[in-house]
């Protein structure tokens, strides 16, 4: 991260002097914002005028606690999660239902599928106030499509998709005479897609799923702050800003691989390639309590080429009711082309118009996605299915999904 430079010299020398004197500190300092709110109290206005006026000498000289708190790095987490989402829906969620191993059993020539899933991703990482921030996230997803075999070696289809994310970061460590706020924010987001595919089979087990898809939606984040002035005797002022922001994703995938049956079993290798791009649209904060620090954002996006290499394994049981599928598969993920997440944001009554330059995490290069799960096989051509899988080796992040979801031959 950086801000433009402030033209007075003298600020930072009190900043060093202050930092000095203060001991104990729970949390690191962040010079970028503390560098930010120094230019921004060269021309403050309304509310941003009267928590510089609370400073040493209205210069903006901050407790290093209230540099990590306002920093507004939430803004971040919503687009790199998106690409995750897209990438877990994409590689192995409900939206790759023709990739489920009964959808490889000629059932007919029309189907319907339906599926709902639940996904759960913690981040837990050492307190840094120049980076990206922990949080808890799940998300609710329902998928309607259908889909029509061509002929014995081609399936087409689509799916029409609804998604729902909230994200809840970490509340700030407690800090010398600071008292954080419950939560650092919530970022919640809805959104609407529709995923295209097509499914080829070859006569010796060889196949090519391709797909594209699309989404939009609407992400609403609310931003807890808490601001100190350097000397930490005048009370702490609590920030809390609101804002909505348009978003969209697009993404390609492409998957080929060899299935090979050994009576009941089958196993299967596999490889592809799938590209990501989420962007969120610029906007500006709401001050809901008027502590006069609310912030405008640029626009951001994400764009990320993964190639993915696996292997599987199914049998097939045989029962009074039907055909159990039991699957297990492992898919390693190798990020070719990385992309942060970068914006730059202001204070919206800075009348100098400074800036701070954020920048998110870089994502990982190499991590496994482990599933397990079972389609079933009924009578009137209906096959049910469950799906499981959990994301080992991402730096910091541990995620968990699980699909239910059935198809319906008509």
């Amino acid at each position: 991260m950086k801000a433009r430079q402030s033209n007075r010299v003298s600020w930072s020398t009190i900043a060093a002097i202050t930092l000095l004197l203060e001991s104990g500190s729970a949390t690191a300092a962040n010079p970028a914002l503390q560098d930010l709110f120094f230019a921004a109290c060269e021309n403050p206005l309304g509310a941003l005028a009267e928590r510089c006026a609370e400073t040493q000498f209205a210069a903006g000289n901050l407790s290093t606690d209230s540099e990590s708190s306002l920093n507004p790095s939430q803004a971040l987490a919503g687009t790199s999660l998106a690409n995750r989402e897209v990438l877990a829906r994409e590689r192995g969620g409900p939206a790759n239902a023709a990739s489920a191993p009964a959808a490889r059993l000629e059932l007919g020539r029309f189907s319907l599928v339906a599926s709902a899933s639940r996904g759960w991703e913690d981040r837990n990482r050492p307190t840094d106030p120049e980076r990206e921030r922990s949080y808890e996230a799940d998300s609710t997803a329902a998928e309607l499509g259908a889909d029509y075999r061509l002929n014995d070696r081609a399936v087409i289809g689509a799916i029409a998709v609804w998604q729902r994310r909230e994200l809840d970061f970490d509340a700030a460590p407690l800090g010398v005479n600071f008292t954080p706020a419950p939560t650092a924010g919530t970022v919640d987001s809805d959104s609407l897609g529709l995923v295209a595919f097509l499914a080829l089979s070859g006569e010796s087990g060889g196949y090519l799923d391709l797909s594209v898809g699309y989404e939009s939606g609407e992400r609403d984040q609310t931003r807890y702050s808490v601001f100190q002035e350097s000397t930490r005797v005048v009370p702490q002022t609590l920030s809390v800003v609101t804002a909505s922001t348009d978003t969209q994703s697009l993404w390609a995938g492409a998957d080929a691989g060899w299935l090979i049956s050994r009576g009941a079993w089958e196993f299967g290798v596999n490889g592809g390639l799938t590209f990501m791009d989420s962007e969120a649209d610029s906007f500006e904060e709401r001050d809901r309590s008027t502590a006069g620090l609310a912030m405008r954002y640029s626009s951001s996006s994400q764009q990320t080429l993964v190639a993915a290499f696996g292997g599987s394994a199914a049998r097939a049981i045989a029962t009074d009711f039907g055909v159990l599928l039991p699957y297990a598969r492992v898919t390693l993920y190798n990020s070719l082309d990385d992309e942060r997440v970068e914006l730059r944001t202001s204070y919206l009554l800075d009348a100098g118009e400074n800036t701070l330059d954020l920048a998110g995490e870089t994502p990982d290069d190499l991590f496994v996605v482990a599933s397990v799960g079972i389609s079933t096989v009924l009578p009137h051509g209906l096959t049910p299915y469950l799906d499981v899988s959990y994301w080992a080796g991402y730096d910091d992040i541990d995620r968990l999904s699980v699909v239910i979801g059935l198809r319906r031959e008509l």
